[in-house]
This record gives C-alpha cells, sequence and structure tokens, in this order.
C-alpha cells in the first residue's frame, strides 16, 4: 500500500494518506536532517478524513458534507438550500430534488447527505461531486484537498472512492517539533518506502498583523521583514542609489518575521535586503548573491534597482477631493498612458509624453482628447512597478516587480513619479474623471524577487515545485496566502489612501480566488465606501464568475463581446441579444451594474480589425456595423466600456498582440478627422449613455419583470427594445432598435404608440433633439434598412 501524501498538520503530526484503506496501522517514523524520529501512529476519524475530503463512507452510506473550511464561497451563497451533485445524479440536474438536498449537520460541517452505496452501482467507477445551491451557483472546493480534480474545462470537482473510505487516513504524532527549513520524510518501515513531508500547509499558517516595510514614528525608523525560512536577513542601506551599502543583520524571535530598528530618521535613503537560506529542494530559491527589493517599498529607482526609504508624512498625495460616480453611471474608457500621449499636442514636451506628467498637463487644456470623448473614468492600464528594461520602452505593464511604487518608467525625473502620479490623479478629479487602475495580483515579473524569499510561501507550485502557469505568464502568485493576501490588500489601500485612486480592475481574478477578493472588497469599502472594484474572472485554468456572483465586484463580460459582435455582423438570434441587452441577469449578473459590457479591450484584435478586411480603409457597411457594435454597448444594461480610439475608427492593422508595439498602439488623432461623422456620433452617444434621458439604462437594482419590453422583425433576428416599458422606475422609456442583417425588416411594434417618442439617433446620426426624417413607420410596424440602427426616447 503505497503513501500518496503527507503533510505537516500540525507542527508534530503528519497526516498521512495512503491509496487505499488499511487493515491495520503500518509502521511509520519520520527522517528529518539525518535524524531518525519516532512517531505514534492512529487512524483518523471519519470526520478528520472529511475536513480533508468532504465526505467518508461508513456504515453502508457515502457521507457528504459542505462546510465554510472546505468551500469558501459558502459565505457569500450561504444560505437557502443546497443541493449534492455529480457524475452519478446528473449534476445540475440534481438542483431542486428533495434526494439530493443536504440537512442540517449533525457534526463540525454545517450541511451533509449520506447516500446509500448501493445507489452507485459499479463501485470501481471514477465517481465526481461538488455543491450547489438553489439557484445553481457552484460552490468551489479547497484548492489542496487531496480529492481536488479538474476537468477540461477548468472546473474544480472533488473525486470519491471507494477503496478511500477513511481508513486511509493515518495521523503520526510526533516526538519532535518540526523546523520548516529542513527537509522531512515519512518512512513507512512494512514497505520500505518513503515520502517527502508537504510543508505548505503548516508553512502557510504565518500571518503577522504588524505593519510590514518601513515604519517611521517617533524619530525612529523600523524595517519588518517576513522569510519565513530563511537562516539569515541582511539590510542593505546606502544614501545614494550607486554608493556601496551598508549592511545589517536583521533580528527574529520565530525565524520567519524579521525586524530591524535604527533610532533615527531614513527617510530619503535607499535600501534592499540580502535573503540566506539552504536550498534543500526547489521549494525555495535562495539567492546568496542577490539583493531584494521589499515587497512593500513605496519607490523604487528602476525596476531592477533599489527603493527608497519614504516618510509618510511628507509624502506625495492627491488632494483634490472627489466622489466616484455610481456603479450604474459608469461609463469607462480603458486607457494606456503612452498610447494617449505618443501623437499628443507638441506643447508637451517628449519626456512628458512618456508618462503621468503629460496626461496631468493634457487634462488642463479644454482641447484634450480623454475630456472630448465623454466618459466619466478611466481605466488605466498597470502603472505599479513593471519590468521594463528602460525609459524608453513601451510595455503593457502587466508584469509587476512592485505593487506599492507607481512607475519609475512613466516619471518625468529621476524619483518623480510618486508626485506626478498624485498630480495626475488630482487632474482627472478635477475634470470629474474617475480613475481605476488595471492591478495585476495573479503572477509578478522579472526580476521576480518573492520567489526568492520564499517560492513555495509566495507561488502555487506543482508536486515537484515547479511553478504553475494558468497566468501563461511563466508563474501564479500564491494570493490566498495570509501574508500574500496582506501585501495585495495594503498595496490597494495604499493606493487608495495616498493617491485617492476611485477603483481598481483585477487583472486574470480567477487566480486571485474568491477568498481574497471578497477580503479586499471588505477592506477596501472600510477606506472608501463607494470603490470600484471589477474583475477579469477567468484565468487559463477556469473562470470565477459563478463565485462572485453574489459579491461586491462587476466583472468584464466575454460573453457579451463576442456574442454581440456576431450579432452586429449579421450573426446570433433575438434570444441571446434579449440575454445580453438585458443586463446578462439570471446566469451571469445578480444586480445591473454586475457586467461591464465591452466588446474591445487592450487583448487581442480591436473591434474593427475584427469586422473589417481593410481596416485602413473599411467599408460603409463595415462602418456601420461597427457603430453598431457601439450602440449595443451603449444601449445595453450594465456597465459600458469602450476601448481608447473607439471614436477614432482605430485600427491596429491586423495584427492581434500589440503588448510591446507602442507606435501601433498610440492613438491617431488624425483619423478621427477622416472620420469625423463617426467621432461626433460616438462622442454623441457617451454623452447620452450619462444624460437624464438614458436613466432608463442606468438601474441600481434589480428591475421588475415587465421593465424590458422586446420586439422582433419579422422572418429576422432583428430586435428592438423598451426601457422601463411597466414605467417602474421615475424615467423615460428609452426605446432601441437594431437591424444587423442586408435586408429591409418590419418591426411590429404591438401597443407601442411611435406619437410618444422623440428619435435622437439612426445609425449615421446622433441629436439628443431630435433627427429630422428619422425611420419610418409604417401603421405599427417600425421600417428598418439594412444595416441600421434607430434610437428613441420618450416625449
Amino acid at each position: 500500500m503505497g503513501i500518496f501524501k503527507a503533510w505537516w498538520h500540525t507542527q508534530s503530526c503528519v497526516g498521512v494518506l495512503f491509496d487505499k484503506d488499511l487493515n491495520s496501522l503500518p509502521r511509520l517514523r519520520i527522517e528529518s536532517a539525518g535524524e531518525s524520529i519516532s512517531v505514534q501512529s492512529r487512524f483518523a476519524s471519519p470526520v478528520e478524513f472529511a475536513a480533508y475530503t468532504s465526505y467518508f463512507i461508513k456504515d453502508g452510506a457515502v457521507h457528504f458534507f459542505l462546510s465554510r473550511s472546505n468551500f469558501h464561497n459558502v459565505a457569500k451563497h450561504g444560505r437557502g438550500e443546497f443541493y449534492l451533485c455529480g457524475n452519478f445524479n446528473g449534476w445540475q440536474d440534481a438542483i431542486g430534488k428533495d434526494a439530493w438536498k443536504l440537512k442540517k449537520g449533525s457534526c463540525e460541517f454545517e450541511y451533509e447527505l449520506a447516500v446509500p452505496i448501493s445507489y452507485f452501482g459499479d463501485l470501481r467507477k471514477k465517481f465526481l461531486f461538488k455543491f450547489a445551491n438553489k439557484e445553481g451557483r457552484w460552490f468551489q472546493p479547497r484548492a489542496d484537498a487531496p480529492n481536488l480534480e479538474y476537468d477540461a474545462d477548468g472546473n474544480a470537482n472533488l473525486r470519491f472512492l471507494f477503496s478511500r473510505t477513511h481508513k486511509n487516513f493515518i495521523l503520526a504524532q510526533s516526538s519532535k517539533a518540526c523546523d520548516l527549513r529542513e527537509d522531512s520524510y515519512i518512512v513507512n518501515e512494512d514497505s520500505l518506502t518513503r515520502l517527502r513531508i508537504d510543508e505548505a500547509e503548516l508553512l502557510l499558517e504565518s500571518n503577522y498583523g504588524c505593519k510590514m516595510g518601513v515604519e517611521i514614528s517617533g524619530g525612529k525608523t523600523t524595517f519588518n521583514f517576513f522569510a519565513p525560512r530563511a537562516d539569515y536577513v541582511e539590510l542593505l542601506l546606502r544614501k545614494l542609489p550607486s554608493d556601496n551599502p551598508e549592511t545589517f543583520a536583521m533580528q527574529t524571535e520565530d525565524g520567519a518575521l524579521w525586524t530591524l530598528s535604527f533610532n533615527e530618521n531614513l527617510a530619503g535613503k535607499y535600501y534592499t535586503y540580502k535573503v540566506f537560506g539552504r536550498n534543500l529542494n526547489a521549494s525555495t530559491s535562495f539567492d546568496f548573491s542577490r539583493e531584494i527589493i521589499d515587497p512593500y517599498a513605496e519607490l523604487l529607482t528602476c525596476a531592477d534597482g533599489v527603493a527608497k526609504i519614504v516618510d509618510a508624512r511628507f509624502a506625495p498625495r492627491a488632494e483634490v477631493p472627489f466622489v466616484p460616480p455610481k456603479w450604474q453611471d459608469l461609463s469607462i474608457m480603458e486607457i494606456h498612458i503612452r498610447d494617449v500621449l505618443k501623437n499628443a499636442p507638441e506643447s508637451i514636451a517628449e519626456r512628458e509624453k512618456l508618462g503621468f506628467k503629460g496626461i496631468s498637463k493634457w487634462l488642463d487644456s479644454d482641447d484634450c482628447y480623454l475630456l472630448k470623448t465623454n466618459v466619466n473614468a478611466v481605466e488605466i492600464q498597470p502603472v505599479q512597478e513593471f519590468d521594463n528594461k528602460s525609459v524608453a520602452e513601451y510595455h503593457w505593464g502587466y508584469m509587476p516587480v512592485n505593487w506599492f511604487a507607481p512607475s519609475s518608467a512613466y516619471a518625468s525625473g529621476f524619483m518623480t513619479q510618486a508626485e506626478d502620479f498624485a498630480e495626475m490623479v488630482d487632474a482627472f478629479h478635477k475634470r470629474n474623471l474617475a480613475v481605476i487602475l488595471d492591478v495585476v495580483y495573479n503572477h509578478v515579473g522579472e526580476p521576480n524577487y518573492l520567489i526568492a524569499i520564499d517560492k513555495e510561501y509566495y507561488f502555487n507550485t506543482t508536486k515537484d515545485f515547479a511553478l504553475t502557469n494558468f497566468s501563461g505568464c511563466g508563474n501564479d502568485f500564491r494570493a490566498d496566502a495570509p501574508m500574500s493576501k496582506k501585501l495585495i490588500i495594503e498595496s490597494l489601500k495604499h493606493f487608495v489612501s495616498r493617491y485617492n485612486v476611485d477603483g481598481f480592475r483585477f487583472d486574470l481574478a480567477e487566480l486571485i480566488g474568491f477568498d481574497t477578493l471578497s477580503e479586499i472588497e471588505v477592506e477596501l469599502k472600510k477606506v472608501k465606501p463607494g470603490i470600484i472594484l471589477i474583475a477579469e474572472p477567468w484565468s487559463f485554468r477556469g473562470n470565477i464568475s459563478g463565485a462572485l456572483f453574489d459579491g461586491g465586484f462587476a466583472y468584464w463580460n466575454d460573453g457579451f463581446r463576442e456574442f454581440m459582435l456576431s450579432y452586429a455582423k449579421g450573426g446570433g438570434n433575438a434570444e441571446g441579444f434579449k440575454y445580453y441587452v438585458s443586463g446578462s441577469q439570471k446566469y451571469y449578473a445578480s444586480w445591473p451594474a454586475q457586467t461591464v459590457n465591452y466588446i474591445e479591450s487592450h487583448d487581442d484584435f480591436c473591434m474593427l480589425d475584427r469586422i473589417s478586411q481593410t481596416p485602413e480603409n473599411p467599408s460603409v457597411s463595415e462602418i456601420k456595423t461597427y457603430k453598431m457594435c457601439i450602440a449595443l454597448i451603449l444601449t445595453s444594461i450594465g456597465i459600458p466600456m469602450v476601448a481608447e480610439g473607439a471614436d477614432l475608427l482605430r485600427t491596429k492593422q491586423g495584427v492581434k498582440n500589440t503588448y510591446l508595439m507602442g507606435d501601433l498602439n498610440a492613438l491617431n488623432y488624425e483619423r478621427g478627422c477622416e472620420y469625423t461623422g463617426l467621432r461626433s456620433w460616438v462622442r454623441s452617444f457617451l454623452a447620452f449613455r450619462r444624460s437624464d434621458k438614458s436613466k432608463a439604462l442606468r438601474l441600481a437594482d434589480r428591475y421588475s419583470e415587465g421593465y424590458l419590453e422586446f420586439f422582433k422583425a419579422e422572418k429576422s433576428e432583428s430586435s428592438g427594445v423598451l426601457f422601463n416599458a411597466d414605467l417602474s422606475v421615475r424615467a423615460k422609456m428609452v426605446f432601441a432598435a437594431f437591424n444587423p442583417s442586408d435586408a429591409l425588416v418590419k418591426m411590429p411594434l404591438g401597443g407601442l404608440n411611435p406619437a410618444d417618442f422623440l428619435q435622437i439617433a439612426d445609425i449615421s446620426r446622433f441629436d439628443e433633439n431630435g433627427i429630422s426624417d428619422g425611420n419610418y413607420f409604417d401603421k405599427n410596424f417600425l421600417l428598418l434598412p439594412p444595416k441600421s440602427f434607430a434610437l428613441f426616447v420618450q416625449k
């Protein structure tokens, strides 16, 4: 009988899982640092087994258990009825059936269900299970469950085997406490086999509530640094970045938290660390020759430079008072600092066009592009210190090396980035524009300082300690470890409290995880109650939108992106149109402003390049399709987001991935002069979206059953929608109709009276005061020409 997993269950107890049940206790011992350590073994109880696996088998039944400790989004969905679902009962088909409804738990678990073994038939089959509530929201199992399996779509399920009832789980009490710096092995004397004891569970319990990084108070400077398996840590101090450092030994009481204090204010000096330790296996990557940047450093000379000590009392701050728009009132434009500035007016200096200062300077002018778009929020691609190799190098910024420091590449001078960034946020706020930062907490770039502190603590690894790569960027940050979580939350709070940032968009949020995202929400709302929180809910591993369904995050809607683009191009169907224009309710979003509706972002092809074969010179028909995409974004319930240059008919010349191509990404303002009609139309539409006339599109709460009325053209998928059809909110009704087909269509209007409405837009014109010679009504039908759109507002 083989051991397939062993781990430190406590400081002096090893959990040992065998590949199948045992009839008697095996003879076990521990080997560590050349020493043989005796143990006292016992069978784990069924409840102790289920604490990891969520099931045990006993007394002729499989007992399944749902608990908050094992399913991390129970707290959000943890009310009402819960169901056991698996490949043995049709998965979601089991929801709502009494036979699979969980009962209140009788032991340590909140809910349970016992299923007779006879139900399962052939016990050699592979059985998978998980839990859901009555609304169909799935509960996500803990990532370290020994019976966790991912399917081909990245869904996490649990497996149970009839050869592993609970009698395969042994608890071995050691006569000596473990040392996380040493490799330890569990040895089975009966089979003469041994397996390394995993320290991750015990290691990841390390947690400290004190302020990390550098703290200056009362004329005293204190350094706190977390390195849970280091043997020795040095602080290196410099007066200037190029100086040879003075070296000081850090002190520790527990081997994990390293501290050092000076009875003076060291603000303005520069510092790094060196971390010494033994690389007994691939779970650590100590490098004694390497200088390491403090993860909590607030200013860096450059990505691979040194950190500057900052006295928070005198640090630059954003000062302009600003209350961000309510989520339902947001109109977001995603931007990159350099894309916007590359072709900005000559009055902005070339160095200023590289960063924050250029944005601030341009916002002082009424001629600023961002002011003309009529959005009220910008979502800025990453500005935390990232791994560009020089100031001039163009980079999207999705390879961060530090999460507290604004990027040195965007500074107007040496070490001015904090001042420049604070000034930029103030400049946006003076112009009533909210600032949302795109942040990357799912992986890190190079230099990877965290891996040299503790690889296994800060990064997800395989059993052989290879870095996992569900981010597609070489590593996956272990965001659920307590000190990782602290690092994330404290850096976000830093940007809110110091720089008055209004919100964040979380890149590849599935890898951050539900628990961490939930804590982020709680902590940030304490600092800024109206904070804007947006998740990109997927990764290469899976999608977390289901877990976030009842949470306080909005999230990018990739279903909207793909369907609405297809619909505008003449594909799709009326049912899909209804679902997405309604705010993707019930299945994707639980409240109106939870879905971020978009068709283009920085990733992949830009929208025009997905529509036109000749994007430099698109056809009239292709431009109509492009405008229909804009109309679908801006008339759908949810938060609309457009990409920079949406009003300029932007093309990236058919190139899919442009993350290093600054010249190709730069906005071409002259192109807007070529397509002045489109530019005016898009900007007018964005202004309408923020106006009182569009209030029916901007909902804070779930709408009534009769709020929307849909219309469909004869023999076509061309569709229309009436907002506030039942007049349940105090807002004018809005009617939008779309014909993406190549034929004239007639759309029956039912009881809708055209005389009650003013047409303000078609596919070519937009005027909130009304357009003349609009769409033609034939009795109770709306005639829609090929590739057309019509927008009406109640008089």
